[in-house]
C-alpha cells in the first residue's frame, strides 16, 4: 500500500510541474527520454520534413526539459560549400539519405553511423550505406549490409542521454547531423561534412553550415542575452576567433533558467584577416544574436538571409540582413552559430564535425525529479 501511494504521489508532483510538447503538426514525431517519467521530450522532424526553403536538415522542435520549455526550434537552415578557385554552392537540406541504423533503441550497443562516422580516410570515399570498410583494404568488405540501412531520423536510448541522428546528401556532398541530449541538461548538436563520390576534393573547400536555435525558455518572451557575462541590449555578431573561450548565454529574466553556449575546439575559424583562410569574403562572423522576425509579405519566419529563398549560386551570406539593431531586452531571441571545416585539396576526404555545446543555467528541477524517484525506493 505505500509503495502504491507513493508511485501516485510520484504521478501527482511530476503531472504538477510536467509540460509536454503535442507534435501534431505535419512531420512531426514525437520522442520521450526516459520512455515513461521523461526527463527530455520533443518533437523531431527528418530533413524532407523540416521547415525553410530547401529544408534544415534534423530539425527539433519544441524540447521540453523536466517539463520546463527549451526551446522552440534548432535546425540548420543555411548550408554552404566554397572553393578557392570561388566556385561556390548553397546546397539544400532536405534529401534524406541511407545510413546504418543502430541495433536497437534502448542501450544500443551498435550506435547508428552515418556517412561521416565511418568516413576515416583522407583519399577514399566510403560510398552509400552500406559503407564500404576502409580498415581492411578489401572493396568487397562493407559495414553493415543493406538490410542495416535507414532512411530518416534514428533514436537511440542510453541511460544518461538521448540521441537522434541523420543523415542527407546534396549530390556528392553527404551531411549528418546529431543531437545528444544530456541527463544534466547539456544539448550537443553535431554536424559532419562528408563527401560520397571524391568529387572537388582536388581543390581546397570550406563547408559552412549555420545553427538557429529558438531557445524560447519558459516561453518566447523575457529571453536576454549575455557575451562573457555582459548583457547585450541589441543584435549583434561575433567571433570565436578572437576569444577561444568566448561564451554566450540565453536566461529568461523571470525564471532565472537559460543555456550557455560554447564553442568547440573542432570548429574551424576563419580568419577574416587572412584572406586566403576566407575566400570571397563569404563568411564573416560566427555568431549572429537577432530578434525573432516573421517577414512582412512572406508570412513565414526569418529563416536565413534570403528568407523564401535557397538560391544554389547564392554563395555569400549577408549578416547585415539579419543582424539589423532591433532590441533584444526581454524578446523572443534568435541564436545563429556558424560551424565549420577545412577540407584540404587531396586529402580532404576523412570527414569532419562541428557544432556547439548547450549547458543549463539556473535551476530546472533536475534534482526535485531525481529525489522524488530515488525516495520511491528506500
Amino acid at each position: 500500500m505505500k509503495r502504491i501511494i507513493t508511485m501516485i504521489l510520484i504521478s501527482v508532483t511530476l503531472n504538477s510541474m510536467a509540460g509536454s510538447p503535442s507534435c501534431n503538426g505535419p512531420g512531426e514525431v514525437k520522442v520521450s527520454w526516459p520512455t515513461n517519467n521523461p526527463i527530455w521530450e520533443m518533437c523531431y522532424l527528418a530533413p524532407n520534413h523540416s521547415s525553410a526553403a530547401d529544408g534544415s536538415s534534423l530539425e527539433i522542435r519544441d524540447a521540453y526539459y523536466v517539463g520546463h520549455y527549451a526551446l522552440e526550434r534548432a535546425h540548420i537552415p543555411m548550408l554552404f560549400a566554397n572553393y578557392t578557385s570561388n566556385t561556390c554552392y548553397r546546397d539544400w537540406k532536405d534529401t534524406p539519405s541511407n545510413f546504418l541504423k543502430a541495433n536497437k533503441i534502448e542501450n544500443p550497443t551498435r550506435q547508428a553511423i552515418t556517412t561521416c562516422d565511418i568516413s576515416s580516410s583522407e583519399t577514399q570515399v566510403v560510398g552509400n550505406c552500406p559503407f564500404k570498410d576502409l580498415t581492411t583494404g578489401d572493396p568487397n568488405d562493407f559495414v553493415g549490409d543493406l538490410s542495416d540501412c535507414l532512411s530518416g531520423v534514428e533514436v537511440e536510448k542510453y541511460d544518461d542521454r538521448l540521441v537522434l541522428t541523420t543523415n542527407h546528401s546534396a549530390s556528392w556532398y553527404k551531411y549528418s547531423s546529431r543531437y545528444t541530449f544530456h541527463l544534466d541538461g547539456r544539448i550537443e548538436p553535431r554536424f559532419g561534412f562528408g563527401n560520397s563520390t571524391g568529387t572537388f576534393s582536388d581543390t581546397t573547400h570550406w563547408h559552412h553550415a549555420y545553427y538557429r536555435i529558438n531557445f524560447d525558455i519558459d516561453g518566447s518572451d523575457h529571453d536576454q542575452v549575455f557575451n562573457q557575462g555582459n548583457l547585450k541590449t541589441t543584435e549583434f555578431m561575433d567571433f570565436r576567433n578572437e576569444r577561444r573561450n568566448n561564451t554566450w548565454s540565453i536566461i529568461d529574466s523571470q525564471s532565472g533558467r537559460g543555456f550557455r553556449v560554447e564553442a568547440t575546439a573542432e570548429d574551424y575559424l576563419v580568419d577574416v584577416n587572412n584572406p586566403p583562410h576566407n575566400p570571397s569574403n563569404y563568411h564573416n562572423t560566427d555568431v549572429m544574436v537577432t530578434k525573432y522576425k516573421i517577414i512582412a509579405g512572406l508570412g513565414i519566419p526569418e529563416y536565413s538571409d534570403t528568407p523564401g529563398n535557397n538560391s544554389l549560386g547564392q554563395c555569400s551570406m549577408n549578416e547585415n540582413a539579419l543582424v539589423n539593431g532591433e532590441s533584444l531586452i526581454d524578446e523572443d531571441i534568435v541564436f545563429w552559430y556558424r560551424t565549420a571545416v577545412n577540407d584540404l585539396a587531396n586529402m580532404g576526404l576523412v570527414c569532419k564535425f562541428g557544432g556547439p555545446i548547450f549547458y543549463p543555467i539556473g535551476d530546472w528541477g533536475l534534482s526535485e525529479y531525481l529525489n522524488v524517484f530515488t525516495d520511491s525506493f528506500e
